[in-house]
């Protein structure tokens, strides 16, 4: 699996998040049989499955390259399902994953910028 996809298909689920529908679909991969689940539970497992493959410096890693489109696909994904990354890390997310981007990727590309003499 990949952080960026994850992410992109949680989003995708976030207006199912709270439905109480179960669906039923052919598991090939792990258990080979039939599941029933609820978008819920769906969720809540790629959620688990994201924060362990969270890196320390709180970057994610997509196709053997730490970045911070992967990361930020996943705030994106964090905060479509209605979970305030500022406030409440639903106890899986450190605040790490916040430090990164602001403190990295955005303001690491405005000093790049500036150094070039484009932003000041």
């Amino acid at each position: 699996s990949d952080p960026d996809i994850t992410a992109m298909v949680l989003q995708s689920f976030a207006p199912y998040y709270n439905s109480e529908k179960e669906y039923t679909y052919e598991n090939k991969r792990i258990s080979k049989g039939t599941v029933r689940k609820k978008v819920r539970t769906a969720v809540n497992e790629a959620i688990e499955w994201l924060s362990s493959m969270q890196q320390a410096d709180g970057d994610f890693v997509s196709w053997g390259m730490a970045n911070c489109e992967s990361t930020v696909q996943v705030i994106v994904a964090l905060c479509s399902l209605g979970i305030d990354i500022c406030r409440s890390l639903s106890g899986v997310f450190e605040a790490r994953l916040i430090k990164t981007v602001f403190m990295t990727h955005l303001l690491g590309r405005v000093v790049y910028v500036s150094v070039l003499g484009r932003y000041r």
